[in-house]
């Protein structure tokens, strides 16, 4: 029978490695679809949009397996929660659920691949 050598440090060094990388890739992707809202241009529109949504959608570490991709800016935090979920006035408009539900496989494929590569 083989011995197989286990080492716990180099496998938790790559689990949460590979926790980051999939928070990288979902920040990555879901900024590039999130689209400015064409229903609130600003009030004065000699003003360059200031893309605050876009900017403040990062991830959090929670503990060493938790993570929380959300917004990181205080002002647009309750304009993300309108439109990720809803309010009486404003129907919701999911951009960061919608794309962790349809790209699934493509966080399962980061995570196992970034593993796999670092337990080499």
């Amino acid at each position: 029978m083989s011995r197989v050598e286990f080492n716990e440090n180099k496998l938790n060094f790559a689990l949460k490695w590979a926790m980051q990388e999939v928070c990288n890739v979902a920040v990555e992707k879901i900024v590039e679809i999130t689209p400015r809202d064409p229903a609130r241009p600003p009030k004065d529109l000699s003003q360059k949009v200031t893309w605050n949504l876009k900017r403040s959608i990062w991830y959090e570490k929670v503990n060493d397996f938790h993570y929380k991709v959300w917004t990181t800016m205080d002002e647009v935090e309750s304009y993300a929660w309108a439109m990720e979920f809803w309010t009486e006035h404003i129907p919701a408009r999911p951009f960061l659920r919608k794309w962790m539900d349809d790209n699934k496989k493509v966080l399962e494929n980061t995570f196992i691949n970034t593993t796999k590569l670092l337990l080499k």
